[in-house]
C-alpha cells in the first residue's frame, strides 16, 4: 500500500514539475519565435525577397503552416533586377543631363559678333579710351577737350564700321546661310544673296582703318594718326567706291523721304510678300521666329537688319562730316589734324557721291527692277528668247537688281503721236535693256522689250 502511495505521489511530483517546466517555457520570449526552413534559393535575390515582402504585391508574408514564399525564387529575382532598374533610371532623370548646343549658339562667339559693343559709349568704356587720352592731358593742355572730341570722332567711324559688319553677320548667319530650300527665290528678290559681298566689303575697310587684327588696335599708341590718309587710300584703290554704289541697295528698302502718307516699310512689295508667306506657311514662319529669338537679335526683327545697308551709307556721311569739323577744331592742338583733315574731306566728298547715287539712281534702277519682275510679260520674255537655261538665270538676276549693276548711260525716246508711250534703253557695261514704258490710269506700266548680253 504505502509503496502504491509512493509510486503515486511521484508521478503526481513529477507531472507537476512537467507543468511548471511548461509555463516557464511559454513566458520567456525566446521560445515562441519560430524557425523556418527555406527552399534552396539564390541568397542575393531570396534577401531581397525578404526584404521587400512587407511592400510588395508580389510576394505574400511567411505562412506559419509551412514556412514557404507564394513567389518563386526565380520570380524574386527578376522582380528585384526591375525596381533596380527603375530606382535607377529615376535617379538619372533626377540628374540633369548636359543638353546639346543649338546650331545657332555658334553665332554669339563668331569673332565678328562677340567683340562688338552695343553702343559707342561701351566701346570707350572697353577701349579706356577716356582713361588713355588723359594721359596726353599735360602735353596739350588748353588744346586737350579738342583733341579729345577729334580723336572720338575718328573712334566712332571704327565702331560705326564694326557694328555694321556684326548685323551683317548676324543676317548672314542667322537668316541667309539656314534659309530654306523651298523659298530660294524668295531669298533672291530679296538680294539677301549679296549679303557675303557686302560682309567682304565692310571688312576690308575696316581692316584699313583699325590695323591688321582689333588685338593689334587696341594695344596701339592713344592717338590715331594718318586715319584720313588711310581711308582716302582704301576709297580710291580697287574700285571700292563702285563696290559701295553697287551693295548699298543691294538688299534692303529703296525707299527715300516722301511726302506720300503710304510711305512706311511695308511699302516694299518683296517684304508684303515675304509677310504673306509667313502667314501662309508654319514651318517657313518656324525659322524666322526661331532665328529673331536668338539673343545676339537683341529683340530686333528680320526687317531691322534687312534695312541697315542704305542707314550705313547715309550714317557715312553724317560720320565723315563731324570728323573734318572737328579735325579742322583740332588744327591747333596736334601737326597731323590738318593733314588728315584735307583727307577726310576728300572721303567726305566720295561718300556723298555714294549716297547720291544710291538716293537718285540706284534708287530707281531697284524700282524698275522691281516693275519689270512683277510685270505680266516678264516671265513670258525668257520663254521667248530661246536662251538656255543657265543665261536665263545669269540675266534675270541682272534684270532682278539692275541697281547693282554698272550703268554706262541711259537714253529715252518718245514715239511721235503716241503721248503716254516712251521706250527707254539702258547701256549697262554688261548687256543693253530696252523696255517700254506707257502711262494708264495714273500708273505707269513697263515691258522687258529686249536684253543683249554675253551670249
Amino acid at each position: 500500500m504505502s509503496s502504491s502511495l509512493d509510486s503515486d505521489g511521484l508521478l503526481r511530483q513529477q507531472q507537476q514539475q512537467n507543468l511548471r517546466r511548461q509555463s516557464q517555457q511559454s513566458s520567456d520570449p525566446a521560445s515562441a519565435i519560430q524557425v523556418v526552413d527555406l527552399p534552396e534559393a539564390d541568397s542575393i535575390a531570396t534577401a531581397a525577397a525578404l526584404g521587400r515582402q512587407s511592400r510588395s504585391p508580389s510576394l505574400q508574408p511567411l505562412s506559419p503552416a509551412n514556412g514557404e514564399l507564394s513567389a518563386t525564387p526565380s520570380a524574386a529575382a527578376a522582380d528585384s533586377e526591375s525596381d533596380q532598374a527603375k530606382d535607377e533610371s529615376s535617379q538619372q532623370a533626377r540628374t540633369p543631363q548636359p543638353q546639346p548646343l543649338a546650331p545657332s549658339d555658334h553665332v554669339s562667339g563668331h569673332p565678328d559678333i562677340r567683340s562688338v559693343q552695343v553702343d559707342f559709349h561701351a566701346y570707350i568704356m572697353d577701349m579706356d579710351l577716356n582713361g588713355r587720352l588723359a594721359e596726353l592731358r599735360k602735353t596739350y593742355d588748353k588744346d586737350f577737350d579738342r583733341l579729345k572730341e577729334y580723336q572720338l570722332a575718328l573712334h566712332e567711324m571704327v565702331f560705326s564700321s564694326m557694328s555694321h559688319l556684326r548685323a551683317l553677320t548676324i543676317l548672314q548667319q542667322l537668316f541667309v546661310q539656314h534659309w530654306p530650300a523651298a523659298y530660294k527665290e524668295t531669298l533672291n528678290q530679296l538680294g539677301l544673296h549679296f549679303v557675303p559681298d557686302c560682309i567682304a566689303l565692310y571688312k576690308s575697310l575696316l581692316a584699313s582703318l583699325r590695323g591688321p587684327s582689333l588685338e593689334e588696335f587696341r594695344n596701339s599708341a592713344c592717338l590715331l594718326e594718318q586715319f584720313g590718309e588711310r581711308l582716302l587710300a582704301w576709297y580710291t584703290a580697287d574700285d571700292h567706291v563702285f563696290e559701295f554704289k553697287r551693295l548699298s541697295l543691294s538688299f534692303g528698302f529703296a525707299k527715300t523721304a516722301t511726302k506720300r502718307k503710304t510711305s512706311n516699310i511695308n511699302e516694299d512689295d518683296i517684304i508684303l510678300k515675304l509677310i504673306s508667306l509667313r502667314r501662309d506657311n508654319q514651318d517657313f514662319n518656324g525659322f524666322f521666329s526661331r532665328a529673331e529669338a536668338h539673343p545676339v537679335m537683341n529683340k530686333r526683327r528680320f526687317v531691322d537688319l534687312y534695312s541697315v545697308n542704305m542707314q550705313q551709307t547715309m550714317r557715312m556721311v553724317t560720320l565723315l562730316d563731324a570728323a573734318v569739323k572737328k579735325a579742322k577744331k583740332a588744327k591747333s592742338a596736334c601737326s597731323f589734324a590738318a593733314k588728315d583733315a584735307e583727307n577726310l574731306e576728300a572721303c567726305l566728298s566720295i561718300a556723298k557721291d555714294i549716297s547720291d547715287y544710291s538716293n537718285n539712281i540706284g534708287v530707281k534702277l531697284k524700282e524698275l527692277s522691281r516693275q519689270l519682275v512683277l510685270s505680266k510679260s516678264f516671265s513670258n520674255f525668257w520663254e521667248k528668247s530661246m536662251m538656255d537655261e543657265s543665261q536665263v538665270h545669269r540675266f534675270r538676276n541682272q534684270i532682278s537688281h539692275l541697281h547693282t549693276c554698272r550703268l554706262y548711260l541711259t537714253r529715252e525716246v518718245h514715239m511721235p503721236g503716241l503721248d503716254n508711250y516712251r521706250l527707254r534703253l539702258f547701256v549697262f557695261t554688261e548687256f543693253l535693256l530696252v523696255i517700254s514704258e506707257s502711262d494708264e490710269n495714273r500708273t505707269t506700266k513697263y515691258q522687258l522689250l529686249k536684253h543683249l548680253g554675253e551670249y
